[in-house]
């Protein structure tokens, strides 16, 4: 719902079974947010009618987005916690980026 209110259309590819895509074991409650979070935010901090790319993998998931106007000192700050980039419209607490770090690290991804 989040991509059609943002006009962003989700670019799906598969390159291998459903079923054998990065099979996770681990806390479920912590995997669904990791993979909500990182669509929203890759559509959030898009402009409308950016194409959003999810590539399933056997060995990984991608999500990207053409987002071209973060400033390269920022890049290595997306994941620390609270951390905004100047000037961003969307809201958010910048927690998204540090939830989905924290949650690869405990399930070693």
């Amino acid at each position: 719902m989040l991509a059609r209110e943002h006009l962003c259309p989700i670019l799906r590819q598969f390159n291998t079974d459903a079923a054998a895509v990065l099979p996770i074991y681990g806390d479920h409650t912590l995997l669904t947010i990791l993979i909500r979070n990182l669509p929203d935010n890759a559509i959030r901090y898009s402009s409308e009618h950016s194409i959003i790319n999810l590539t399933l993998n056997t060995n990984s998931i991608s999500i990207t987005n053409p987002c071209n106007d973060i400033v390269s000192e920022n890049l290595k700050c997306l994941r620390e916690r609270f951390f905004r980039p100047a000037g961003q419209e969307s809201s958010g607490s910048g927690l998204r980026l540090s939830i989905v770090d924290g949650i690869a690290f405990l399930h070693r991804l």
